[in-house]
């Protein structure tokens, strides 16, 4: 047997695959295409089946003109398991010489970085790009006057001056070698080679090491830059890191590495991927090898399992990534990497990566739940950094939202749909201690927000103005007052300056003026569906509900309680009780509806479902007939999720709960037995919230649950309807 044959798979090796085979695009067919024909499944040593695809070379880029794709790019072979959710993480293309002008060509790596390659890479974008890459839906501060970083030149930290360009550094801490500046030693670190007298871990000298060879001076690091024991300076960082590393020159990435002595994967020879791994030379003039899919490497690296490594990545507009002995560029317009020759404007790197490098219209809702999504499914050691790991993200998109400030992650201008966050469906959460059990930053684990966030922004704005009535109240530093007189955080509009209020019997009004982005091109921005056009943007109007059979008070008294010691929500709002039944059959459920348990009124019917985020009946605090306090919040917002819980289950709710002539809204079908389906509304629901007393203060109550009843269920609660104050914590 041939060389050929002995490098080869069986399949490979018989149909006896040459160079043109890989060089024509993928739609001309060739001898490869019979790998896609193959009947008979290919199969592991376990027994598993796997399957060879044909495709483009490169596939996670896309071609700015056809023309590209029939004549410069060739096709590479993707292998994929055949098991449910499996996913191509490598394709099995062409490897040429370094110096490839082939788009999307493997190529040879050096023994050693290319610095001349990496500087060419930041040119090129500085150039092309220009301040295209800093333009986003995320607004980033101007950069902090009294920064501090390190001199690479002369190895000690100084203030850094006005206009000079830095670069800063994203890594996980982990547990190895943590030197950093506190009182006691900022002075020796700012003297001349000061840092050298101390042990630096090797991925901060690596980034020393390369800031320099890139031709920068300026080096940011947080465990060295911010003196970790002053407790007023250090917090005023935390909450700037959007300043930070939105104005960082480039930010370089330890992707490789679970602390800080692990060092800049493919920066030395040490930690850098031979250059002959992984490729294989079958003949004189036919070289292939794996190019693996940078998406999949960089959410598999330690680093995307870090809480506080996620915002540092977002806001950053240029990123150099050190991963699996590798180095990779990505800026918001392009992916450039050592193994593959992408350098050309004629492609773009078409994966859906990063939510932060996305310059389409915002939809600061869906971008915010985006942001939430990833971020609270990371890991961080120290429960407690829940908000400060995340409050550069809340600076850079606050300005899309009327410059909102956020409580506890929720934005105080859409408060009453932010409220509404679960569990991502089939997971539970835990209670995360010190923080409020009404935000999703106080539970541990997996959160969505409402699903109504894909809405338009005009629709999610007419249901806050017209669909919600409760009057939220937060009492903290021994004073109450309303959400929308919450100061904004400094250096963003002030929410209280923007608030006037007029008062119409029972009616309220909370005008809210617009506030118009400055940041990038503002015509386009602005476009007829989004925020910057909504003029008085998330208001509240009281109103009756008389279709409910009820009647809003036209005075309400928030006093603050002295006896509770911590900050909590107070407000008004009508409570029913129910009876908790057992939850919804997962087996029977699509995925969306498990973890659901329903609520019966009383005639013993259904009336509604809500959200087993906790467990509850499998932890032993529900049990079936158990009766429930649950407050009304809102008229429901075209949760899917949730009508689709009754659909999918078959619930059998009676006549006096069916729509009886349909409105404008988000119609859904319920299934009431196999032979009649009935239409559904979303008017026709409200979301509401069951809630027990706290264990430690009995005039205290907690969030247990969000779902949906039936709004003609109110007046079936076990006992009368009240209308009553709530203090939530």
């Amino acid at each position: 047997m041939d060389r050929a044959n002995s490098l080869l798979c069986n399949e490979c090796s018989s149909l006896g695959l040459c160079r043109k085979d890989f060089e024509l695009p993928a739609h001309i067919p060739t001898k490869a295409n019979k790998l896609n024909q193959q009947r008979d499944p290919y199969m592991l040593q376990d027994g598993i089946e796997w399957e060879l695809t044909r495709f483009t070379s490169s596939i996670e880029y896309a071609h700015v003109s056809r023309a590209v794709t029939k004549n410069q790019v060739g096709s590479a072979l993707y292998p994929m398991l055949k098991l449910p959710l499996a996913g191509r993480f490598y394709g099995i293309q062409l490897i040429d010489d370094k110096h490839t002008s082939s788009l999307l060509r493997g190529r040879l790596v050096d023994e050693e970085p290319d610095i001349a390659m990496v500087r060419n890479w930041i040119k090129q974008c500085q150039t092309i790009h220009g301040e295209s890459c800093k333009d986003t839906y995320l607004h980033i501060r101007e950069r902090q006057r009294d920064l501090l970083v390190i001199d690479v030149e002369t190895n000690c930290l100084a203030p850094l001056q006005e206009d000079l360009p830095y670069v800063s550094l994203s890594y996980v801490w982990g547990s190895a070698n943590r030197t950093t500046t506190l009182k006691s030693n900022v002075h020796l670190f700012s003297q001349p080679n000061g840092l050298l007298k101390k042990g630096l871990p090797k991925t901060i000298s690596n980034a020393l090491e390369v800031t320099k060879a890139l031709g920068y001076r300026y080096l940011w690091v947080d465990a060295l830059c911010i003196v970790q024991d002053d407790d007023v300076s250090k917090k005023r960082m935390i909450e700037s890191m959007d300043s930070v590393y939105g104005n960082s020159a480039i930010t370089l990435v330890a992707a490789t590495g679970e602390h800080a002595d692990a060092g800049l994967s493919g920066w030395d020879k040490t930690c850098r991927k031979p250059p002959w791994e992984d490729v294989e030379t079958i003949r004189s003039d036919f070289r292939i090898g794996l190019v693996s899919f940078f998406e999949n490497e960089i959410e598999d690296s330690p680093y995307s399992r870090r809480s506080w490594t996620y915002q540092e990545e977002i806001l950053s507009s240029r990123c150099l990534v050190f991963m699996n002995g590798r180095i990779f560029f990505y800026c918001r317009a392009a992916l450039w990497r050592e193994d593959l020759m992408a350098e050309s404007e004629k492609i773009v790197f078409a994966s859906r990566f990063s939510t932060g490098i996305s310059r389409q219209w915002p939809e600061p809702l869906k971008r915010l739940s985006e942001h939430i999504f990833v971020y609270s499914s990371r890991e961080m050691t120290y429960l407690s950094d829940i908000g400060r790991a995340f409050a550069g993200i809340h600076n850079a998109i606050a300005p899309l939202m009327n410059g909102s400030m956020f409580l506890q992650g929720i934005p105080t201008v859409a408060f009453d749909w932010a409220l509404l966050w679960g569990a991502y469906p089939g997971h539970h959460i835990q209670r995360r201690p010190g923080f409020p059990s009404w935000s999703w930053m106080g539970h541990v684990g997996r959160i969505v927000m409402p699903e109504s966030s894909s809405e338009s922004p005009v629709l999610v704005q007419k249901w806050l103005r017209e669909k919600t009535w409760i009057n939220w109240y937060y009492a903290s530093d021994g004073m109450v007052k309303p959400i929308w007189e919450i100061n904004s955080r400094s250096g963003l509009p002030s929410a209280k300056a923007s608030y006037a209020e007029e008062q119409t019997g029972n009616k309220r009004n909370v005008i809210r003026p617009k506030i118009q982005i400055t940041t990038g091109d503002t015509d386009s921005l602005h476009s007829a569906d989004g925020i910057g056009k909504l003029g008085e943007l998330y208001g509240r109007e009281k109103r009756h509900l008389p279709e409910l059979g009820l009647t809003l008070p036209s005075s309400e008294s928030h006093s603050l309680i002295p006896s509770i010691p911590h900050e909590y929500l107070d407000f008004m709002t009508f409570s029913c009780r129910y009876y908790l039944s057992q939850p919804l059959d997962p087996n029977r459920a699509e995925i969306y509806t498990s973890n659901c348990f329903v609520l019966k009124d009383s005639r013993l019917d259904t009336c509604g479902i809500c959200h087993d985020d906790h467990n509850l009946f499998g932890s032993g605090w529900a049990s079936e007939g158990q009766i429930c306090e649950v407050i009304l919040l809102s008229y429901a917002l075209g949760q899917s999720r949730d009508l689709g819980a009754y659909r999918f289950a078959r619930l059998n709710i009676p006549a006096m709960y069916r729509l009886l002539s349909p409105e404008e809204g988000f119609a859904e079908n319920l299934i009431l037995d196999d032979d009649e389906d009935t239409q559904w509304d979303s008017e026709d629901m409200l979301n509401v919230m069951l809630i027990r007393s706290s264990s430690e203060d009995l005039q205290v109550y907690e969030r247990v649950a969000i779902g949906i009843l039936h709004k003609r269920a109110v007046q079936n609660s076990l006992e009368p309807v009240c209308y009553r104050r709530v203090i939530l914590h």
